[in-house]
């Protein structure tokens, strides 16, 4: 949103700023719950974390980064969130350099660790443009943004099995909530 000749709101910054950690920064940290699993897993396939990475890598090329650069300062902003435009291209091209071996359970090419680690390496360079654009360009206004803070780390899985339940278990929560303040409702709720 700008007023007068070109001026950004106040919160402009701080907005592109939220939909870079809930875009792209939370779909990293679900590259990272994968990348882990699969690590204490010793599993040979990371497609699920290479294709977080990506999917995260796209939201910021096609989302936070043209935000960043409508909110007042596309001189500042442009040259960084072009570089991680560009850098989003390398992401999806990562090749998959683990071979097909139907006999070994793998009927078409995987991402290794290795791409894994590639795909990381260039989406991390890309939070890191996104966030140096929403400084130079809010400092660049003369505008202030909340400060960032780091993301909460994500819990890592003793083992695979259990990453299903770290993904369940905000609706787990959630139904249990519910299903205890149901049971003592005196109108026909069974209890449990």
């Amino acid at each position: 949103m700008r007023h007068g000749l070109g001026a950004a709101s106040t919160s402009t910054f701080d907005h592109a700023q939220l939909d870079l950690q809930n875009q792209v920064e939370a779909v990293v940290q679900a590259g990272d719950t994968y990348y882990q699993a699969h690590v204490a897993g010793y599993e040979l396939d990371y497609t699920d974390a290479v294709l977080a990475y990506q999917a995260a890598g796209q939201a910021g090329a096609t989302n936070v980064g043209p935000e960043i650069d409508a909110s007042g300062a596309p001189t500042v902003t442009k040259p960084l969130t072009q570089q991680a435009w560009t850098l989003n291209g390398q992401l999806a091209q990562v090749p998959r350099s683990g071979a097909a071996s139907p006999s070994q359970g793998f009927p078409s090419a995987y991402f290794t660790k290795a791409d894994a680690d590639k795909a990381k390496a260039i989406v991390t360079q890309m939070v890191t443009l996104y966030n140096q654009a929403i400084s130079k360009g809010s400092a660049s206004i003369g505008q202030s943004t909340a400060p960032v803070l780091p993301p909460t780390p994500t819990p890592i899985p003793s083992t695979p099995s259990a990453l299903p339940m770290v993904a369940l278990g905000v609706t787990a929560a959630a139904v249990a909530t519910v299903v205890i303040t149901r049971t003592g409702h005196k109108r026909g709720w069974a209890r449990a």
